[in-house]
């Protein structure tokens, strides 16, 4: 009996470890091979699962302790859980076996000082081991510190040829980094048609960034025939990868209408993903719309936040933002000091120039300029900025700048145009102006269809100028149809005579004879006609 159970623990270990074994490897390399392993189709750093690879990876060393592709494999597994002091023997160990990915890895840590000090130079050096080895993705790692200049001579032409490299060995981050010399011309001969070839390999094989920039430019129309449609449909897959200026440019093009129909809601949810994701001008985007409150409640506070760290990290378009809610008290206290400072930095900005000419208008931490406040306003509203179009159309009209600034045809333009951008005040004002005939042609019916808009929008001095426009127009109505009454009784009791005409209607004639007026009251002949107050 003792003999038959050590048989049968023998044949277990035998036949059941060795296949555990093969387990441990097989999963590890599931879980944590780099998509630059050659067979590999690897895992990208950031989609590791750290927990379940360390696990993995730490069997697969210990079931086979000379296997220094795991050995590599749980160095990476390691990293992506911060544990980088205990990364460096095992990529130590497979480098010195000559494992080029391990190369590779071991470049990154120096050069990012995980799990040991930062050194430039040895990680250059790591990169080129890892390419001597045959590793030419690494490629592209040279080919970063030949463009920059970093420990190397700057030689961007040769960090294009290690760029096309790597791009042609598969490594689309190469591929993308090649393009933008290319589209530029940054130290070698600008290709677009090169460029955009390159982009749009690596966005049909799935790489995000490349899908971004290729439609960012698609959308611009920067080198490539503009085509909105597929910029957006591009931005869309690159943001469904967690790209955030791929969510950013997707949400621009639904705020915008931009080869979809506007969608404000969607926009701003889409910005929501960008600014999530860190990107900086889907931060500059949510900030704005959400001190408007357009496609979403509005929440000044947040828009703040947001902005702040948006204009840190260089955005202009936030710097003027947060610089003029930070002017006017807009979700949180007024800083003048530092809002002006803020619009001083964004000075050619739109929004920099609209809230830097109110604050002269009115003196606010400048003295006051009304003129030179007027026109930085209304070069902002000439830049097509609606908030100034608005506020440029009331300094025109305004009885506190004076005759010198007044212009009520410059006015009603501006009125108009920030009108046609669907801008709550302006639709507010213009149609107020349409309904009355106040500098405009009157037309009550355009002037209600805009103060309905305004109203549908929000505006409430606009809900109710729309329910009195509409009592004064029943009033008007019902003001014509007496008096359309009276005079038809007007003219029974002035006629000398009446007559019928061929086609059966009666027309009459007044007392002197000289004029003959319709039933309707319409005055037939031409000449003067009694003083009834009737249609002439």
């Amino acid at each position: 009996m003792y003999k038959i159970c050590l048989t049968i623990l023998w044949s277990w270990f035998l036949w059941c470890a060795p296949g555990a074994a093969l387990a441990d490897t097989e999963t590890c390399a599931a879980l944590a091979a780099s998509p630059t392993e050659q067979g590999q189709s690897g895992v990208p750093f950031a989609k590791i699962d750290a927990a379940a690879a360390v696990l993995a990876c730490r069997g697969a060393v210990a079931d086979d302790p000379v296997d220094v592709a795991s050995a590599y494999r749980l160095a990476r597994a390691l990293l992506a859980s911060d544990a980088g002091a205990e990364a460096l023997p095992h990529v130590q160990r497979a480098a010195n076996a000559g494992y080029p990915n391990a190369h590779e890895l071991l470049g990154w840590m120096l050069f990012s000082g995980s799990g040991l000090s930062e050194d430039r130079a040895a990680s250059y050096a790591a990169y080129t081991r890892a390419y001597e080895l045959g590793l030419k993705t690494a490629a592209y790692n040279l080919g970063w510190f030949h463009e920059r200049g970093v420990v190397v001579p700057q030689d961007r032409a040769r960090a294009a040829a290690y760029y096309r490299e790597a791009a042609e060995a598969g490594w689309h981050d190469a591929a993308l980094a090649l393009a933008q010399l290319l589209w530029y011309g940054d130290g070698v001969p600008a290709d677009q048609a090169e460029a955009v070839h390159v982009l749009r390999s690596a966005s049909e094989a799935g790489h995000a960034p490349s899908q971004a920039t290729l439609a960012m430019h698609l959308m611009n129309g920067d080198g490539v025939p503009g085509d909105d449609a597929e910029g957006y449909r591009l931005a869309r897959l690159a943001a469904a990868e967690g790209n955030g200026y791929g969510a950013y440019l997707a949400g621009f093009a639904l705020e915008h209408g931009r080869g979809v129909a506007a969608d404000p809601a969607a926009a701003a949810a889409m910005y929501e993903r960008a600014a999530e994701a860190g990107d900086i001008a889907g931060k500059a985007a949510l900030g704005q719309i959400l001190s408007q409150g357009t496609g979403t409640a509005p929440d000044p506070a947040r828009a703040r936040i947001l902005l702040e760290e948006a204009a840190e990290g260089g955005s202009f378009e936030a710097q003027a933002w947060l610089g003029r809610m930070l002017a006017f008290g807009e979700g949180g206290p007024v800083d003048l000091e530092a809002a002006f400072a803020l619009l001083e930095q964004a000075e050619a900005h739109p929004v920099s120039r609209h809230a830097r000419g109110m604050m002269a208008w009115i003196g606010a931490s400048v003295p006051q300029d009304r003129a030179g406040g007027l026109a930085l306003v209304r070069a902002a509203a000439d830049a097509g900025l609606a908030d100034a179009q608005v506020d440029a159309a009331v300094l025109l009209t305004s009885a506190e700048g004076g005759e010198p600034f007044r212009d009520l045809r410059a006015a009603i333009s501006y009125l108009a145009q920030a009108a046609e951008q669907d801008h709550p005040r302006a639709l507010y004002l213009y149609g107020s102006r349409l309904f009355d005939g106040d500098g405009v042609a009157r037309d009550t019916a355009r002037g209600l269809e805009m103060l309905d808009s305004a109203a549908a929008l929000g505006f409430e001095q606009a809900i109710e100028m729309a329910a009195l426009a509409r009592q004064e127009l029943q009033a008007g109505r019902e003001f014509e149809e007496a008096r359309a009454a009276l005079c038809r009784v007007a003219i029974r009791l002035c006629n000398r005579g009446c007559e019928t005409r061929d086609d059966g209607t009666t027309i009459y004639n007044t007392r002197d004879g000289t004029h003959w007026f319709e039933e309707s009251g319409r005055l037939i002949p031409s000449g003067e006609a009694p003083d009834y107050g009737c249609p002439q």
